[in-house]
């Protein structure tokens, strides 16, 4: 079935197969393509954008003649004469009710802000910080292990170790404006019930005095009925205008200086 062609010659035979095939590579090598896939020609109209060049020639003209209306209204204000009179100024016909209503509006807010200032506060929480703290004390006590809120004693043993205990965060228990004087101080409280934090700033004034006690020496100043308005009382401005706390329920008459100096804080202890 698979025959070969009959050939004469067998070596001139392969010699034609070789030329035949060799024509056929070159034909192969020098192909060219029929379809043109190459990049086509820009049309130069399309370069020429002539509808955006005439609206920017429409827009140059529509300028031109403003500038020309606004010259044009310029000059003839510069060549009117100057004696006339001008108009009469446009006034109010309720000036006075509106400054009387100015007036009212802020006696009220002066008559509401001295309410806030000069409230004494309904619960004493001097008082309850002070039987919290006493609370502690008998359960750090009484427990077999280390006291901590919120924890119980299956957990305790996943708790935080006693060598990296968490630091508390200050949380602020009384903020009021105080008058010393003939000036108005902020009076702002702070404790974790180990540290007492107050810190008193003027009002009129960048200068800002804080002062840290240990939380039972501020407990022991406050008293059991007293609270914070008791501290609050003990504030006083000396004949050089520097702001001191004083323990006048004391016997021995001790008070704490507070100098503040380029934002700093100078305290000391006088025996007076």
């Amino acid at each position: 079935m698979h025959r070969a062609i009959p050939s004469s010659n067998k070596l001139l035979q392969r010699k034609w197969e070789d030329h035949v095939q060799a024509m056929h590579y070159e034909r192969l090598r020098t192909v060219k393509s029929y379809i043109d896939s190459g990049t086509p020609l820009s049309l130069g109209v399309v370069k020429s954008r002539a509808k955006k060049e005439q609206i920017l020639e429409d827009r140059y003209i529509e300028i031109e003649r403003e500038n020309r209306m606004l010259l044009g209204k310029m000059t003839s204000i510069m060549n009117t004469s100057s004696s006339k009179a001008l108009p009469h100024a446009k006034r109010s016909l309720n000036v006075s009710l509106r400054k009387r209503d100015l007036i009212k509006i802020t006696l009220e807010n002066q008559a509401l802000l001295k309410r806030l200032t000069e409230k004494q506060p309904c619960y004493r929480v001097g008082k309850w910080e002070g039987e919290r703290a006493d609370t502690e004390k008998l359960l750090d006590n009484i427990c077999e292990f280390p006291y901590r809120l919120g924890i119980t004693r299956d957990h305790r043993s996943r708790a935080v170790s006693r060598d990296r205990p968490q630091l508390k965060q200050k949380r602020a228990v009384y903020k009021r404006g105080v008058r010393l004087g003939d000036r108005l101080f902020l009076v702002e409280m702070a404790t974790d019930h180990i540290s007492f934090v107050i810190t008193v700033s003027d009002a009129e004034t960048p200068d800002r005095h804080v002062l840290e006690l240990p939380y039972r020496d501020a407990v022991v100043l406050m008293g059991s009925t007293s609270g914070y308005e008791a501290l609050v009382k003990m504030f006083f401005l000396d004949e050089q205008g520097q702001l001191v706390l004083r323990d006048t329920r004391s016997r021995v008459n001790s008070s704490l200086r507070l100098n503040a100096s380029a934002g700093a804080l100078h305290s000391s202890f006088q025996q007076d």
